[in-house]
């Protein structure tokens, strides 16, 4: 075993839970029939009140998400040559709603090297999700 402990709690949203580690099944089994009810409620006791204060914590250990800069020129509405009214014809329903986050934000421009009309689809959640192109 790369780890030196036989006994670890482990807590998670889920719950807790005790791990018994050994280099052998009899070394485990040993281990499980060796722990009395007592000691083992001691361990989860202890573990859950050190969980808590690790979550409480955590927000004075994790630093705040860095909000990205701000592109006037990249949010500037594009101002379209027809007039504006419901995209969703543009896309088919499907396109209409990332599968992870929900409705999409639709867009629509003239693209100026082709002179033509584009419709965009992209998550309001995640910058990170797929962008739709619809027709």
């Amino acid at each position: 075993m790369s780890d030196d402990y036989k006994v670890q709690v482990s807590y998670s949203n889920n719950g807790p839970m005790i791990n018994l580690r050994g280099d052998s099944p009899e070394e485990v089994t040993g281990l499980l029939a060796g722990m009395t009810t007592a000691e083992a409620a001691q361990r989860l006791a202890d573990g859950l009140e050190m969980h808590r204060a690790l979550t409480a914590a955590a927000p004075l250990l994790t630093p705040p998400p860095q909000a990205p800069a701000y592109n006037a020129a990249a949010t500037a509405p594009s101002t379209p040559a027809y007039a504006p009214g419901d995209l969703s014809g543009h896309f088919s329903p499907a396109d209409l709603v990332c599968p992870v986050h929900g409705p999409r934000t639709l867009a629509h421009g003239i693209s100026t090297k082709t002179q033509k009309p584009w419709y965009r689809g992209t998550c309001a959640a995640d910058r990170n999700c797929a962008t739709v192109w619809g027709r």
